[in-house]
């Protein structure tokens, strides 16, 4: 089993754990980008939105919410409750960038944890096509799969701020 550390977003209003060699880069007004220092593995990058609401925040909002998303119709799309309160929209993206064919795996992770606030972690894992099929990326992949979705939501994240 790969050894996890834990990442703590924006002092801590996300907490979720990636592989514990990966590297950690973050900006003052953007997200996050997690990497392992190897020339065909993916990156991994976070940011998250909240938004005011002006009623219920519980899984079934939270699916609503991520239904009317235009995310939610690309192809293979599929939205699920995790047991811990979380809805997560998760889907594929294909595309080319300067001559390169990509594939982006998306996760938002959508909580209600906070009354009249909905916060959405945003994951994308980008990587070449050609690195797609390597055991090493395929693991990086099933592995954010089950992590991302367990993230917690620790408190409402300020704009700008230091990380831990």
């Amino acid at each position: 089993m790969r050894e996890l550390k834990e990442i703590n977003y924006r002092q801590g209003a996300l907490r979720f754990n990636l592989p514990a060699d990966w590297i950690e880069e973050y900006g003052k007004e953007s997200g996050g980008t997690f990497f392992e220092r190897a020339a065909d593995s993916g990156t991994l990058r976070l940011s998250v939105v909240v938004l005011n609401t002006k009623g219920k925040t519980d899984s079934d909002a939270l699916e609503r919410f991520l239904k009317t998303r235009p995310e939610a119709r690309a192809k293979g799309a599929q939205i699920c409750k995790e047991l811990n309160g979380n809805v997560v929209l998760q889907f594929i993206q294909r595309t080319n960038e300067n001559g390169d064919d990509m594939s982006i795996v998306w996760w938002f992770v959508a909580s209600g944890s906070f009354e009249d606030h909905i916060q959405i972690a945003m994951f994308s894992f980008s990587l070449l096509n050609i690195n797609l099929q390597k055991e090493q990326n395929k693991d990086d992949i099933l592995l954010l799969d089950q992590e991302l979705r367990k993230t917690e939501f620790v408190k409402i994240p300020q704009i700008s701020g230091s990380h831990s």
